[in-house]
């Protein structure tokens, strides 16, 4: 469950990454999900994303993940991030990808998960530069690539992320 810092991380990110209109109408439901209302922040939420705020619908899509103000519900997890995913929504395109890596309401597919993963991290999100470096790394749903995974674990690491720090440090030594 996101609580504290990575709540107000995640909150942080989409305020910056979305539309003033979301900020503005999206303010009270921001401020319900910080202070654990997560009853007010859903009925601030559904409407703007059924009008395909993309922000809206990433919020959802985390509440239905994690069962915050309603019953966890994988299957509405998955559609609201999708709806947003599609229309470039690193956060939507990263919890996605992390669904269809373990299988959670959608089919595992680690191909997709890392097309996800690559589309949130070149919009510079760390925790999806992490994972993608990490699945280059291994090979899983993409092919080897010890460059291509240093150059997202540095990008993630130039951004203060100690995984991917520490990933530098192992590839720096394979390579």
């Amino acid at each position: 469950m996101i609580r504290g810092a990575a709540a107000r991380a995640v909150l942080a990110g989409l305020l910056l990454a979305t539309p003033a209109a979301f900020a503005a109408d999206g303010a009270a439901g921001i401020a319900a999900y910080e202070r654990g209302d997560f009853a007010a922040a859903l009925s601030e939420f559904a409407p703007l994303a059924e009008q395909g705020n993309a922000a809206a619908q990433t919020m959802l899509g985390i509440m239905y993940l994690q069962g915050q103000g309603v019953p966890p519900d994988l299957a509405l997890a998955a559609r609201w991030l999708r709806a947003a995913a599609v229309q470039g929504n690193a956060q939507a395109q990263y919890r996605l990808a992390l669904m269809h890596l373990a299988g959670d309401g959608v089919a595992q597919d680690p191909a997709t998960a890392a097309a996800l993963l690559r589309a949130a991290a070149e919009q510079g999100l760390p925790q999806a530069q992490v994972n993608l470096a990490a699945m280059l790394y291994q090979g899983i749903g993409v092919t080897r690539d010890l460059r291509l995974s240093y150059l997202y674990a540095a990008l993630a690491a130039r951004q203060g992320d100690g995984e991917g720090a520490g990933l530098v440090d192992l590839l720096a030594g394979e390579m």
